[in-house]
């Protein structure tokens, strides 16, 4: 009997001490849900319905890493139309403070049978359960973002001057610290943001508000830190067709070893984009001459421009060259590699098109597939798909189609024009390339006979008859839905008139349109009604543009009529069912 006493002693023991320990954990639980509450509440006292300035964040990772005394905390901004962005954006507006939570899975069980049994056999998962405070900010013409603040050991952001200190790395304005953004130590002389999550610090380290600080103070730039700010949808799928389009030029051609006509070619091309008249995307360009003999140039999405010698030696002048450059940067700042990709995509019968192309290239057996966009291959932009390889290499090698090539010319005129000259440089481009079909037509008795692609007698008539008038800066309009969210934006850039062949004359309005998560899915527009006070102009679009969420596409919109006036005074658009008087027009300062 004595035996069995010690045994049930510790049991009972035992079961006090667990139940204590329960005791103390509810009570924790409880002061914590408590200081949960507190903090939430003293949040919103403070900052909900205020506006401050969304600060610059130099990458794209979205995820900063900040140490405040012995804890860590974790801030992740959502990607959205607000995040990131290459400056700093004023009148963000706090519109909640939420506490939740939320799960990571460490590691997911993986049931297994083991030989003549049938049981499964795996872990349970592994989980780490966060609390964080979920911060939702608006823009006025930019939308919605979120921003989350955790410790990094899951447990709950309980102290509010933390917190505080955490949204003054990415929000500017009282009752935020203005921190220091930016560390290098002695030793490596590198130069880091903060927020990084690997920036080394000693008792050596100098601090910097800015990165141009830290440059002018002999910091090297981390590459990883900052790296470029280039914000578009679908760049992905953008820069690997640009590889392909790339390599599929250098398969055909080598580089022209003369570095005076290469140093040529790039000066004159960064004076072009010096002097763009629409704001630029980020793009890394590369000018290179190719020895070859024929008058062409190629421009490959994401900002590879190709000229070809031949071309060069024919052309008499700078102003010529610029023209040349010109068109092929239009190619690349209005996207149109990416926009005849997004449309085979959603064009079955072009799919298959644009597969037939290249059997040769790719393999007929590849293009024989029956989803040519779900068929990938191994190629210089990664797995691809089928579809956009081979709409790379038709590219290459024919060029970019009727409307593409005429807005390219309109917005290499544009730029002509605002650096006061003269359209006859891009009509004497066309006319020397008319005599180089001309010539080649004549050798081989071939004609190109195309239905999507413009011959150079289509472009040089309506270059000779066209005129061109940008906006007073550019018009940028927001489109908002009945409840007051943004759905699109409309950017405005220039307008233009000429002359078909046929004696028709048309006017075509050039710009950009973007979208928000909110508009939900994919949307088709078709036309667009400018609104002059009690007159409007309908202008429709070349075929319907499809567009989704959080897309950027460049349009433009066309209308034909026996006499036709550029578009004077102010006007506001009508678009896809929203009305004019649910469009605002942004002022000086906002685009």
């Amino acid at each position: 009997m004595l035996q069995n006493l010690k045994p049930r002693r510790i049991a009972f023991a035992s079961i006090g001490i667990a139940i204590l320990i329960l005791v103390d954990s509810l009570s924790c639980r409880a002061d914590e849900g408590e200081v949960a509450h507190f903090t939430e509440k003293t949040l919103q006292a403070t900052l909900k319905g205020r506006s401050f300035t969304l600060r610059q964040q130099p990458n794209h990772s979205g995820t900063l890493y900040l140490q405040m005394g012995t804890n860590e905390y974790v801030c992740r901004i959502e990607h959205s139309a607000l995040f990131p962005l290459s400056s700093e954006l004023s009148g963000i507006k706090i519109i909640s403070i939420t506490l939740t939570g939320e799960s990571e899975v460490l590691l997911r069980a993986t049931p297994t049978s083991g030989r003549g049994s049938n049981q499964s056999v795996g872990a349970d998962d592994i989980k780490i359960e966060s609390t964080l405070f979920k911060i939702s900010v608006k823009h006025e013409t930019l939308g919605r973002g979120v921003i989350l603040i955790s410790k990094s050991d899951g447990t709950l952001p309980d102290n509010t001057n933390h917190v505080f200190s955490v949204l003054g790395y990415v929000l500017k304005g009282d009752p935020f610290p203005a921190p220091k953004l930016y560390v290098s130590n002695s030793s490596s002389k590198m130069a880091h943001y903060i927020p990084s999550g690997h920036a080394s610090t000693d008792a050596n380290s100098r601090f910097y508000q800015s990165r141009e600080e830290a440059t002018s103070n002999g910091c090297d730039i981390c590459p990883l830190c900052f790296n470029s700010l280039i914000k578009l949808p679908m760049l992905g799928t953008e820069i690997a067709m640009g590889k392909e389009m790339e390599a599929a030029v250098r398969h055909n051609e080598r580089i022209y070893e003369a570095p005076e006509m290469h140093k040529r070619v790039n000066q004159i091309g960064r004076n072009v984009l010096s002097g763009w008249p629409t704001k630029l995307k980020g793009y890394n360009y590369r000018f290179s001459v190719l020895d070859d003999g024929d008058l062409n140039a190629s421009a490959c999405p994401g900002g590879y421009i190709f000229i070809n010698r031949g071309l060069i030696e024919s052309l008499e002048g700078d102003d010529e060259l610029e023209a040349v450059l010109a068109h092929e940067i239009a190619h690349v700042e209005q996207r149109h590699g990416l926009m005849e990709y997004v449309k085979a995509q959603r064009d079955t019968r072009n799919a298959i098109i644009f597969a037939s192309l290249i059997t040769v290239g790719l393999g007929a057996g590849a293009a024989a597939a029956g989803n040519q966009d779900a068929v990938t291959i191994a190629s210089a932009g990664g797995q691809v798909s089928l579809l956009l390889a081979g709409l790379a290499v038709n590219l290459a090698s024919i060029g970019y189609s009727k409307q593409h090539e005429q807005e390219a010319d309109i917005y290499a005129l544009i730029y002509l024009q605002n650096r006061g000259k003269s359209k006859s440089a891009l009509v004497s481009v066309l006319k020397k390339l008319r005599t180089s079909q001309e010539i080649h037509a004549g050798i081989t008795g071939a004609k190109l006979v195309s239905t999507s692609h413009p011959s150079i007698k289509e472009r040089l008539h309506a270059a000779e008859s066209l005129e061109v008038q940008s906006f007073n800066g550019e018009k940028s309009f927001d489109a908002f839905e009945k409840d007051g969210d943004l759905l699109y934006n409309l950017t405005l850039h220039a307008q233009a008139r000429y002359q078909k062949r046929d004696g028709r004359r048309n006017i075509l309005v050039l710009g950009e349109l973007s979208t928000l998560a909110t508009i939900g899915e994919s949307e088709k527009f078709s036309q667009i009604r400018l609104v002059e006070g009690k007159f409007s102009r309908t202008f429709d679009t070349d075929g319907d543009v499809k567009i989704g969420p959080l897309e950027t596409l460049a349009v433009s919109f066309s209308k034909m009529e026996s006499d036709i006036d550029f578009i004077q005074g102010e006007f506001l658009p009508s678009l896809n069912g929203i009305p004019a008087a649910r469009v605002v027009k942004r002022k000086k300062g906002d685009e």
